[in-house]
């Protein structure tokens, strides 16, 4: 059994649903930019020691200690710039898309079990986010960005999307 919904939506009612999911996820990057940049320094650190540019691992300590908080947040704008263009476009995506997928049943069939279907609306959502958004992970920093015009212009901008 539907339930119907209702014929009038409060402003403040909107707002906040509509909001509270993004305000979320500000806090989830927040919360979250210092591991990833932490794991990318290991990740670099493990390089530079197999080609000899590093002798000896720096400890995590030292790296937070050497960063500080403010280099903590370095490119906290970039994935916020990222992440919240493809949230809005992945969770609207994936409602309507599931809701249309599950409402074409016959009318007075039995119900049928969900299935597949959920998964189809995801991997649809989600592979029109990344393509919409693909282009702004790749501004990870002003200088990555005329790097990538320079050798290929837009073509280079949008390689990973396809």
């Amino acid at each position: 059994m539907r339930v119907s919904s209702p014929t009038h939506i409060s402003p403040i009612h909107l707002v906040c649903c509509r909001s509270a999911p993004v305000l979320f996820l500000h806090f989830a990057v927040i919360a979250t930019n210092p591991m990833e940049l932490l794991k990318i320094q290991g990740a670099t650190m493990a390089e530079k020691i197999k080609s000899g540019t590093l002798k000896v691992a720096t400890p995590y300590s030292t790296l937070i200690r050497q960063l500080g908080v403010t280099g903590m947040y370095t490119g906290v704008l970039s994935t916020l710039a990222r992440d919240v263009p493809f949230s809005m476009i992945y969770f609207s995506l994936y409602a309507q898309t599931k809701a249309m997928l599950l409402d074409q049943q016959q009318p007075g069939a039995p119900p049928q079990s969900l299935g597949i279907k959920p998964f189809l609306a995801g991997a649809i959502a989600g592979t029109a986010a990344a393509a919409i958004t693909c282009p702004i992970g790749q501004h990870t920093s002003a200088r990555a960005r005329d790097h990538l015009w320079r050798r290929g212009g837009v073509r280079s901008l949008c390689q990973q999307s396809v």
